[in-house]
C-alpha cells in the first residue's frame, strides 16, 4: 500500500513537470542555472529546485508530503531517471516528444502557443505563452533578463500548480547531475 501511494505521489508529482524538460535530439539549456521555485499544488505548499549544467543534464527536486524525488534528464541519451529517495525506488524512462520543452521562443512558436504578452513576473520583466499538450494547459512566463521561467500556471487532471521563481544561481556541482541508480534503490519500469 505504502509502495502504491508513493508511485501515486512521484507520479503526480513528476507528470506536470516533465514539460519541463527536453530530450533527445531536442535543443537543451545551454545555460549553467541553480532556481528555486515556490511551488503551490492541490497538495500544498513546498519548494522546487530547477537545475541546468549547460551541457544537456538537468535536474528537478522536489520535498513533498515528506516526500524526497529527483528527476535528472539526460537530453544527450534522451533518458530522464526519477529517484524517489525517500522510498528508495527508481524509474528511468525514454523521453519523447510530448514531454519535451524549452523555454525558447521558438519551442513555444512550433507548438503554436499563444503570445500572453509582456509583463513583469517576480520581479524580472518576463514574456508569456500558453499552450497546451495532452490535457494540460500551462501558461509560462519567461524572464527577458535571466532567460528563466519566473512562472508557470499548470492545469491538468492533477490539478492546478503554479510556480514562482524565487531565486537564482549558478550551476550546481556535477554530482548532483548523476543518473546512476544509488545502491539499495529498486529499480522499477515502466
Amino acid at each position: 500500500m505504502k509502495t502504491r501511494f508513493t508511485l501515486a505521489l512521484a507520479t503526480m508529482l513528476v507528470a506536470p513537470y516533465t514539460m519541463a524538460t527536453a530530450a533527445m535530439a531536442f535543443d537543451y539549456p545551454k545555460k549553467a542555472y541553480d532556481a528555486t521555485y515556490e511551488m503551490v499544488n492541490p497538495q500544498g505548499k513546498s519548494e522546487m529546485r530547477m537545475a541546468s549544467d549547460g551541457n544537456g543534464m538537468t535536474l528537478t527536486k522536489t520535498e513533498m508530503s515528506g516526500q524526497k524525488t529527483r528527476m535528472i534528464t539526460d537530453f544527450k541519451k534522451g533518458e530522464v531517471t526519477t529517484l524517489l529517495d525517500t522510498a528508495k525506488m527508481a524509474m528511468k524512462a525514454k523521453m519523447t516528444e510530448a514531454t519535451a520543452q524549452s523555454y525558447e521562443d521558438d519551442w513555444y512558436k512550433k507548438k503554436k502557443a499563444k503570445s500572453l504578452g509582456t509583463k513583469v513576473v517576480n520581479g524580472h520583466p518576463s514574456h508569456g505563452w500558453e499552450y497546451s499538450q495532452d490535457g494540460t494547459t500551462s501558461q509560462t512566463w519567461i524572464g527577458d533578463d535571466c532567460k528563466l521561467m519566473t512562472q508557470s500556471t499548470t492545469d491538468s487532471k492533477y490539478g492546478k500548480t503554479t510556480m514562482n521563481l524565487k531565486k537564482i544561481g549558478p550551476a550546481p556541482a556535477a554530482t548532483e547531475f548523476s543518473a546512476a541508480v544509488p545502491a539499495g534503490y529498486k529499480l522499477m519500469t515502466q
